[in-house]
């Protein structure tokens, strides 16, 4: 995608769809606001993340705890985008492994691709020495296009379900990524090829 339509996009993103009831959720504003620049001269890419932008660790299912945050590598000769949905889980048992995700496009069609990663570590009984249940973590990291993620985002929704799956595809593990956080880290991006962003947190 261009910069000037993503400059074009990233003014219609701005606002994001009201929230019925209770406490609103942070906005495509508070995200912006709260994105992370990581600008190293001895790197190619500038990195942009919503790490720290919110403390959304919650329970994905039963057993499994889970906080995500999305990430943007920003060519800096080209000012092309690559983004990436990192998901951190953590379980007791068996240690999982972890292939495939799958998620919804913009119209409708369900996209099925491989995990890039799976950054396991954190783990009390690494060892195998310990007979009992073990706490154990992964951090799962995902590449999406910037054109489909735009798409996505466009679409209207609250939030942006995926869902983690082993490699055996017996068992699985879903989250939501808040459609706000996308669109605040595109807001993001487009102050950063505008040279409105200098590096922060």
């Amino acid at each position: 995608m261009s910069v000037p339509v993503l400059a074009v996009l990233a003014a219609a993103l701005a606002t994001g769809p009201a929230v019925a009831g209770g406490v609103s959720p942070p906005d495509a504003a508070a995200f912006r606001a709260a994105i992370t620049v990581a600008a190293d001269d001895l790197e190619p890419d500038t990195l942009l993340s919503t790490r720290t932008a919110h403390a959304r660790q919650v329970r994905l299912d039963g057993g499994t705890w889970g906080d995500g945050y999305l990430v943007a590598r920003i060519d800096r000769r080209s000012g092309a985008a690559r983004y990436e949905v990192h998901q951190r889980v953590r379980y007791i048992g068996q240690r999982r492994d972890y292939a495939a995700v799958h998620y919804r496009l913009a119209d409708g069609t369900l996209a099925i691709r491989p995990i890039a990663g799976d950054r396991r570590g954190e783990d009390v009984c690494s060892t195998g020495e310990f007979n009992g249940a073990c706490p154990l973590t992964s951090e799962l990291v995902f590449p999406i296009e910037e054109g489909v993620l735009a798409a996505i985002v466009d679409g209207g929704a609250q939030g942006w379900d995926v869902k983690f799956k082993e490699a055996d595809g017996d068992a699985g593990v879903r989250a939501t990524v808040p459609m706000a956080e996308i669109r605040g880290l595109m807001l993001a991006v487009a102050d950063y090829r505008a040279g409105r962003l200098s590096p922060r947190g």
